[in-house]
């Protein structure tokens, strides 16, 4: 049973039902063959790394080379297939193409030269003019849907997910197991990056030297990884364990995910957020 927490009330969960799932959220439009062939790609995935997470939950933490490398694909496709990754893709082009349909609105010429494919392609009845362009622009802005299309926003995952897997590879994996009693939660951003002392707002890039990435694989096992030398497997601290948790609150979107209850997790999540507030 899982516990998915929000800011409502919680919801006990069984794992049979849709938890962090979307109905057709990755269909796409094609001419040919079926519009769900990157939902079975996924599916593929996640088959692979369903049997090397069964072997970690077993607590056996001896995995093989191939079997890491899944691991890493799993977490490649899990950070970039989420809608905090494409929320945050489409607010900077919706903006952006907010702003190159003003700028047309407001320069007659430019709006004749860049819209002189778009109006030979309609016909008689179909085209509008620069006045008409404008004041609709003036009125409608705001209610336009200018978010990437369906097909735009697979491509930037199959994009984002070759480009994590290619610097995933490149770092060491820890594997920091939680003391008895002592529980990793999860959130709906589940592979996040973590830098000590970063101010600013946004998360830092995966890229960077000093970056940590953190996954919760289970309750008990969260990967860690990182461009520096370190230990493969260790048990931590509980004091490590409300740490890490304290960090996945804060990087979480919308959603926590737990196997403990409202009360557990209230014992836990206080320690957790005084270690986040008293910046450990």
């Amino acid at each position: 049973m899982i516990w998915v927490y929000s800011e409502e009330r919680p919801a006990l969960l069984s794992i049979e039902k849709h938890v962090a799932s979307i109905d057709n959220y990755y269909m796409i439009d094609k001419t040919e063959g079926e519009s769900n062939i990157i939902e079975k790609k996924f599916g593929e995935i996640e088959s692979q790394a369903g049997r090397v997470v069964k072997k970690l939950s077993e607590n056996n933490l001896n995995l093989t080379q191939d079997e890491l490398n899944i691991l890493i694909l799993f977490m490649s496709y899990l950070r970039a297939r989420i809608p905090a990754f494409r929320d945050s893709v489409n607010n900077p082009i919706t903006m952006e193409r907010k702003l190159i349909l003003k700028m047309l609105a407001q320069n007659e010429d430019l709006y004749n030269k860049e819209m002189e494919e778009t109006l030979n392609e309609l016909t008689e009845n179909e085209r509008f003019t620069f006045s008409e362009f404008k004041e609709y622009i003036s009125q409608n802005i705001d209610k336009l849907d200018l978010k990437m299309s369906q097909n735009e926003s697979v491509k930037t995952i199959l994009f984002a997910a070759t480009e994590l897997q290619n610097m995933f590879s490149q770092m060491k994996w820890n594997f920091l197991i939680a003391p008895k009693d002592f529980y990793y939660i999860t959130s709906d951003r589940p592979v996040f990056p973590f830098m000590n002392n970063w101010k600013i707002s946004y998360q830092p890039g995966f890229a960077f030297k000093d970056v940590e990435v953190y996954f919760p694989v289970t309750p008990k096992i969260c990967m860690m990884g990182t461009y520096n030398d370190l230990i493969t497997t260790r048990i931590v601290s509980e004091d490590i364990v409300n740490v890490i948790n304290a960090r996945i609150m804060k990087n979480s979107y919308k959603y926590l995910y737990s196997n403990m209850n409202e009360s557990q997790l209230s014992i836990q999540s206080n320690i957790t957020l005084d270690k986040m507030e008293n910046k450990i």
